[in-house]
């Protein structure tokens, strides 16, 4: 077809044919004009396509990043929870017996991870995948929020770090039993605790760890909340027609 184009106006050249050199002329340019237009659109449509499939992936990923993240401050909760009430009450050994048995009692020294939500994190800067979502402004959001995992991700180190350097102060007020029906139990002595004061230091130290990764994981979890449902709204998704 373009060798014809051509030799036609090569023709129309030899000829002096003007009319005939223009409209082959015009007829050239807007096939190339059309094909380019084409070739843009297709260039397009797959951009659009690996954009909504990373979003889509990313939506799905914050999704169970955001459980995970719910189940590790439900862990800080019932710690920080527990370790109030028993501080107040320091001096009623009755009402510390009734807290030696609660969920948590033994718990303080473990922090517990999120390795999910870390991987996810991680793996959005790491696969060199961001560019393809096109708005800067939601571009710069999720990379905004994978720099404050990382930050979180550095403070909950250091918080497991502060766990077992001031564990071996608390577990030995731990008393482990075996129930009739096999499971294991922990009970915290805490009234023999409060007569340790290298334990109690060592307690304030970790319920202030869990304090302040649990505050972070806190504030972590609403921006990715918040993130989800913005790419949920962008894609469409059910669960954000019906929140609106």
């Amino acid at each position: 077809m373009r060798s014809t184009r051509l030799r036609r106006l090569r023709d129309a050249l030899k000829a002096r044919d003007w009319l005939g050199i223009v409209i082959e002329t015009l007829v050239v340019t807007l096939g190339i004009l059309l094909a380019f237009e084409i070739e843009q659109w297709a260039q397009e449509r797959q951009r659009a396509a690996d954009e909504r499939q990373f979003l889509d992936r990313i939506h799905f990923d914050y999704g169970r990043a955001a459980q995970e993240m719910r189940r590790a401050i439900g862990h800080h909760d019932r710690i920080i929870r527990l370790h109030r009430l028993a501080f107040a009450a320091r001096h009623d050994q009755q009402q510390l017996q009734a807290y030696s048995v609660e969920r948590g009692a033994c718990e303080a020294g473990y922090l517990r991870t999120t390795p999910f939500s870390d991987t996810v994190f991680q793996e959005v800067i790491s696969s060199g995948k961001l560019d393809r979502i096109r708005d800067p402004d939601l571009r710069g959001k999720v990379r905004d929020l994978t720099t404050k995992q990382a930050e979180l991700k550095d403070r909950a180190a250091a918080g497991a770090e502060v766990a077992r350097d001031q564990n071996p102060f608390v577990i030995k007020h731990y008393r482990y039993e075996i129930l009739a029906d096999g499971r294991s139990n922990c009970r915290m002595l805490w009234w023999n605790l409060f007569s340790d004061p290298e334990a109690v230091t060592a307690a304030i130290r970790m319920y202030r760890m869990h304090e302040l990764v649990g505050q972070g994981r806190r504030d972590l979890l609403r921006e990715t909340e918040a993130m989800r449902k913005d790419i949920g709204c962008r894609l469409g998704k059910p669960e954000c027609r019906r929140s609106s």
